[in-house]
């Protein structure tokens, strides 16, 4: 019985750590979403500020 208690804290002490990895990588995933998102969306103007420039200049 002391032998599955035992393994039983274990188990848990090992499942939190898993647990704590895990939401780190939640973070670190929402981080670069959030990221990657504010990067398409500069990317984004700087193309249509460009069409714009470009307009103008070939409508001179």
């Amino acid at each position: 019985n002391k032998a599955l208690k035992k393994k039983g804290t274990a188990e848990s002490k090992e499942l939190n750590a898993y647990e704590i990895k895990v939401s780190k990588l939640e973070l670190e995933l929402e981080n670069a979403k959030q990221k990657f998102e504010e990067m398409s969306d500069n990317y984004q103007k700087e193309i249509e500020d460009k069409k714009i420039s470009e307009d103008n200049l070939l409508g001179e």
